[in-house]
């Protein structure tokens, strides 16, 4: 009963307030969090436990008013996969924490799935601390072991983001926000002793209204008819029409319009 009640407590607590509110943890969590991502899944421990401590922990469901980032203890495995369900669920960009080492192959699968259906996720993902690269540390994922940043690399591309040195950190951040603009993952991997240095950094979150040609929609209105004579049309709306607000309606007023059947992809 009385560890019921604390967790409670904790939960309706407001967010504490950071001693190292200028480290690169707190920038890296706060300029998530004003890009609207919220909610983690994963482990803390060995290389993330700067990072972990400026996420509150989730004993219950939040109000979807909640901004405050949170992260739900559970196994990197499943965890890697949270932010496929929760982009399903929500439409909303969700996190993965994955410590140092094996973690990063059990979060990586989930990171795999994201990538094949273009969902915009993030995965932190720590790496050793500069100072025992060449020291056999425990869970050596340098190259001197593992060698994971390659490997991400060669899957992700553009979509993995290294932290290894804090003058870097705004390019790593605005190459992370285009990406997620593409519904892609993205994977920060990040030196601990790096990414806990001081830094002013800023990067909002920037949008731009989808606009289209005139002249585009009315040379369609006039070749369409010519294209389509003689000819059956069918409608067909792929994966990528789910990331289009009000495609559904707009779909069925352009089969109206053009009395032409819909076949939705799966």
């Amino acid at each position: 009963m009385a560890t019921a009640i604390e967790q409670k407590t904790q939960t309706t607590s407001p967010p504490a307030a950071f001693p190292e509110a200028q480290s690169g943890n707190a920038v890296l969590i706060d300029t998530l969090r004003r890009w609207g991502i919220h909610f983690y899944a994963g482990v803390n421990g060995g290389g993330v436990v700067h990072v972990a401590k400026h996420l509150e922990p989730m004993y219950e469901l939040p109000p979807a008013t909640d901004t405050t980032p949170r992260m739900l203890t559970m196994g990197e495995y499943v965890a890697g996969f949270v932010p496929l369900g929760y982009w399903y669920a929500t439409g909303k960009i969700a996190g993965c924490v994955t410590t140092t080492g094996a973690a990063t192959k059990l979060g990586g699968s989930g990171m795999t799935d994201a990538k094949l259906h273009n969902i915009p996720a993030v995965y932190l993902i720590a790496l050793n601390s500069t100072l025992s690269i060449g020291n056999a540390p425990l869970q050596d994922v340098s190259e001197y072991g593992m060698n994971v940043v390659p490997q991400l690399q060669a899957e992700l591309g553009e979509g993995l983001v290294v932290i290894d040195n804090m003058n870097r950190l705004e390019e790593g951040l605005r190459c992370a926000q285009r990406v997620l603009k593409h519904h892609k993952p993205v994977a920060i991997a990040f030196h601990p002793d790096v990414l806990s240095k001081s830094t002013d950094v800023d990067v909002p979150w920037t949008s731009h209204p989808r606009t289209f040609s005139a002249r585009d929609v009315a040379d369609f209105l006039a070749e369409f008819p010519q294209v389509s004579k003689g000819r059956r049309v069918v409608i067909y709306v792929s994966g990528e029409a789910s990331f289009a607000p009000h495609a559904r309606a707009l779909t069925t007023l352009l089969s109206r319009t053009l009395r032409a059947p819909t076949v939705w992809s799966v």
